[in-house]
This record gives structure tokens, C-alpha cells and sequence, in this order.
């Protein structure tokens, strides 16, 4: 009967160190603190992005953004060899075709029904006309190409 009494008394006490009063393991405090961390991110995820909602690629929307930009960057080119025409030529200065050329690209030669003995030269890549007169002197430029 006294082993009796001391082996139901150890089992008493194998289930009393197995319950609250033991401490967790480190494993298991790491893996809680893990779940809370995952689950306040997931929280804080859905939050940012409540509402929202992704539209679905439109590849037309796509070209145009893409045309678009392509248009402002030949425009922007346009306008950086045009203010380089608005600073170094002035009218009445001398007409070399290779210094114009090496800054604003190739040109072509119009012959405009209306200029007498002047010759048009046209740079596309500038949109801009200088109008030339029999000396090889710049009369003027304007923006477009002179007809």
C-alpha cells in the first residue's frame, strides 16, 4: 500500500510539471512570436490596399503611353536644336552647311516659289528653315518647312 501511495503521488506530480507551471520551449516562443509578426503584416497589407484594385493590362493603353513618350523625348530634342538655332544664328551671319549640319542633323534644299534668289535649306530633326541669299549669308529661319 506504500508503494502504492508514493506511485500515485509521483503521477500527481508528472502531470502537475507537465501542465501551466513549466515554462515553453524556445522554439515554441519563436514560432508564436512568428505568427503575430506574419499575421500584423497580412493585416497591415490588406489595409494599404483596400479599394484598390488593379486594372487589367490594356496593350493598346500600353502602345500609346509608349507613343506618347517617344513623342516627348523627339520633342524635347526638337526644342534643344531650336534654342541652339535661337543662340548662334543670327541673320546676317555667314551660311556654312557643315557647321549646321554636324548640330542639327541632314537637310534638304527647297526651292520656294517666293524667295527670288534665296534657297531654302530645311532640318527636319529641328523642324526649322533657314532662308539663304546669294552671298551665303542667313536672312532669317522660321519654324516649319518654308513652301
Amino acid at each position: 500500500m506504500a508503494n502504492q501511495l508514493q506511485a500515485e503521488k509521483h503521477t500527481h506530480q508528472s502531470q502537475k510539471n507537465s501542465q501551466a507551471g513549466r515554462p515553453r520551449s524556445r522554439a515554441r516562443r519563436l514560432s508564436w512570436w512568428a505568427s503575430i509578426v506574419v499575421c500584423l503584416f497580412m493585416l497591415t497589407a490588406v489595409w494599404y490596399n483596400f479599394g484598390q484594385r488593379e486594372e487589367p493590362v490594356n496593350p493598346t493603353k500600353t502602345t500609346d503611353n509608349w507613343i506618347q513618350g517617344y513623342q516627348a523625348a523627339l520633342m524635347q530634342k526638337q526644342q534643344i536644336k531650336r534654342e541652339w538655332i535661337v543662340s548662334h544664328a543670327q541673320p546676317g551671319s555667314p551660311w556654312h552647311p557643315d557647321y549646321y549640319k554636324e548640330n542639327l542633323g541632314e537637310y534638304k534644299v527647297i526651292a520656294a516659289k517666293n524667295n527670288g534668289a534665296n534657297t531654302s535649306y530645311y532640318f527636319s530633326e529641328a523642324d526649322m528653315t533657314f532662308i539663304i541669299n546669294d552671298q551665303k549669308e542667313i536672312v532669317t529661319w522660321m519654324a516649319g518647312q518654308n513652301k
